[in-house]
């Protein structure tokens, strides 16, 4: 793979990407939070009643799954993020760059065709139609 080529998942090139990305993430947090919320509040009320009724060998083990939820909750979090920022990259960035090489093709009159990765299914099927009302544009039309 040449490196031109290659992007860059994390790069925001349109208003749409973040969209995307906000939409996937913003709901992860808040239940996120409220989890985190209910297993601390729950961790030290189930720890109060253990330590009370002298169960002393259960409170350690509660503050080990807190400590667990919180790391997997984390974990689960950073990967959605990642996760958000992939598909938004897959979906929406083959389409500006399909928009910049019409543009391009309007302002200068040419008549090359858009080329779009391999991967990138969904615009190729967009790419191919804007290929052929390419090819019926006159060939006197182009300008200098």
């Amino acid at each position: 793979m040449s490196s031109q080529n290659k992007r860059n998942v994390f790069s925001i090139n349109n208003k749409y990407q973040m969209q995307i990305v906000f939409l996937i993430t913003a709901p992860l947090f808040v239940i996120a939070l409220i989890l985190l919320l209910i297993t601390f509040f729950m961790s030290a009320e189930v720890s109060k009643l253990v330590l009370h009724q002298s169960y002393s060998l259960v409170g350690p083990c509660i503050a080990r799954w807190f400590y667990t939820t919180v790391f997997f909750t984390f974990l689960s979090l950073f990967t959605f993020v990642l996760l958000a920022f992939k598909l938004a990259y897959d979906m929406v960035n083959p389409f500006s760059r399909i928009i910049t090489e019409v543009d391009e093709i309007l302002i200068t009159g040419s008549k090359r065709t858009i080329v779009v990765r391999p991967e990138d299914e969904l615009a190729k099927e967009v790419s191919d139609r804007f290929n052929n009302l390419i090819t019926l544009i006159p060939s006197g039309t182009q300008k200098n």
